[in-house]
């Protein structure tokens, strides 16, 4: 019988800490193996990462309020067990999805989660849980100060009487550069009312958002995503094509203005290009429709708020919107979602297998639709759930997505355009030729228990890593009974890391610290620290 020498390093008490579960293996003919537990089944962890949406400013992660509401939201935890959803300093929050009963098979969960900070836009992203695992999305919140390219933002001041009533017209503007605007009126004597019906009164403040439709920064932080959205009165999940967004937010203080006497009126420029899904993707043009959809805050679903007329003026294009109620109004064509189908990954067999950002785009358009994490190997087969059923799409796979540098960013494999509704063989063409040239770092993690040398156990977690010199981690892959092999780090580079710690069902916190990588081989075990021990040794 071997007994493994123990070799304490930093990196290890840094990564077995931060553990979802542990597993266990009998790497060692004769070498008994036993782990008890005490878990609380966890089916699936969404960590949810929250970014500013300029790319440069870094968020103030410890003022960011977020609810979880939706369908599914009562089966949502915090990483604490409960409903008090808190980020921590890295601008990470975990959420663990439950299922709510055995036989429930596959595990499918939909909700919503909502984060507000002061100076920021709130903002949304709806979630689809599908059977067990992980998955990460980023929500990327709009700087009122300074924001991603096509998203204009203005505030305005004014004052009503007592009865809340404005004493004169009053117009504002929201602009980008040549990608769009919004423009509001509100006539004279109009009453702002609160969400009970009372008056507001006294000196307002108005804040307009406009998001450009032509402008994949402003996709990326579309308020609800075009992806997985939900319909009042609809069944289904549906797909929004998108000819731009407002925001509207108007209070006295603490009281929010929601209703108004009588409608005030909105003027949204059409960017040029602007493409129309009811005429085989066309530029828009004066005469076409475009329907309208509003979203109030804490609601989760997209109201119907009928249709526009695409007019031209001045050489440009316009919708006028008359409206009652303040929400984001978005000016969308929708789509069904179509069942998930699967695809078989076809690629170079040399291309490193592992968790590639996933970047979905309209193949007709060019445009933005979403984001994601994928295992991407050659064979390997994937579904894509709420995929659009009215176009093709194309991915892009990056490797080192920096969010502080995305201009500088290359995919390093592109796929060709395809129908996600139907099953088959898709075939992505590497682009990034040196990417055989990378470094490949392999861990090999593993820790033994204090009362007997021979019991092993290895750790499962996802991890996180960010340079030095950038404010936000990506997302590194999922370490698997103690072994992870990766191309996104570089031998001899300073490297942050980050992972949750939860050591037999218990939340133990999380950790994060920076660690040189130090060779393409890191071989490491220790000992089970003794406040653990009597949880997972025996």
């Amino acid at each position: 019988m071997k007994t493994t020498q123990i070799i304490k390093s930093l990196l290890f008490v840094g990564l077995f800490g931060l553990l979802f579960t542990y597993s266990c293996k009998d790497p060692l003919d004769g070498v008994q193996i036993q782990l008890a537990l005490n878990e609380e089944i966890k089916d699936h962890i969404v960590t949810v990462q929250f970014m500013d949406a300029n790319g440069v400013t870094t968020l103030p992660f410890q003022d960011i309020e977020v609810t979880v509401n939706g369908t599914d939201a009562a089966s949502v935890l915090s990483e604490s067990g409960d409903n008090n959803f808190t980020v921590n300093e890295s601008g990470m929050l975990s959420l663990f999805v439950m299922s709510q009963g055995e036989n429930e098979t596959p595990l499918e969960r939909n909700f919503t989660v909502t984060a507000k900070a002061d100076g920021y836009l709130s903002a949304s992203q709806n979630i689809k849980v599908v059977g067990s695992g992980q998955q990460s999305p980023v929500i990327k919140m709009v700087n009122l100060t300074t924001t991603p390219q096509g998203v204009g933002t203005t505030a305005s001041s004014f004052n009503t009487s007592s009865t809340g009533a404005t004493s004169t017209e009053i117009s504002f503007s929201a602009t980008t550069d040549n990608l769009g605007s919004a423009q509001v009126t509100i006539p004279s004597g109009t009453i702002m009312k609160d969400s009970n019906g009372n008056p507001v009164s006294g000196a307002l403040h108005a804040q307009l958002t406009y998001f450009s439709p032509t402008s994949t920064s402003s996709l990326e932080a579309f308020p609800g995503g075009l992806s997985n959205i939900a319909l009042q009165n609809q069944s289904g999940e549906f797909e929004f094509e998108t000819a731009g967004l407002f925001a509207l937010e108007i209070s006295s203080g603490s009281q929010l203005v929601k209703t108004f006497s009588a409608p005030i009126t909105v003027v949204m420029e059409i960017p040029a290009g602007t493409p129309n899904p009811d005429n085989n993707f066309a530029a828009i043009k004066a005469g076409d429709t475009i329907p309208l959809w509003s979203l109030s805050e804490g609601e989760t679903e997209w109201a119907d708020e009928g249709s526009t007329t695409v007019y031209e003026e001045g050489g440009k294009l316009y919708a006028k919107l008359s409206i009652t109620h303040l929400s984001y109004y978005n000016l969308d064509w929708v789509f069904n979602a179509c069942p998930p189908a699967d695809i078989t990954i076809q690629i170079d067999e040399q291309f490193t297998a592992g968790k590639y950002l996933a970047r979905f785009y309209n193949a007709t358009t060019g445009r933005y639709q979403k984001q994601k994490y994928l295992y991407i190997a050659n064979n390997e087969v994937l579904s894509f759930y709420n995929a659009p059923s009215a176009f093709p799409i194309k991915v892009e796979l990056y490797r080192n997505y920096s969010f502080c540098n995305t201009d500088n960013v290359t995919p390093v494999a592109v796929s060709a355009s395809f129908n996600a509704c139907q099953s088959q063989t898709l075939s992505f063409t590497v682009t990034d030729t040196g990417l055989a040239q990378q470094d490949l770092v392999s861990f090999d993690l593993s820790a033994v228990c204090p009362n007997d040398p021979n019991v092993l156990l290895y750790p499962n977690a996802n991890i996180y890593f960010k340079s030095t010199d950038c404010g936000y981690y990506q997302f590194l892959g999922n370490m698997e009974d103690g072994k992870l092999t990766t191309d996104k780090l570089e031998i001899g580079q300073d490297y942050q890391f980050f992972v949750y710690v939860y050591v037999a069902g218990r939340y133990a916190g999380y950790r994060s610290f920076t660690y040189t990588v130090s060779s393409s081989e890191i071989t490491q075990q220790v000992e089970i620290p003794e406040e653990y021990a009597e949880d997972v040794c025996f």
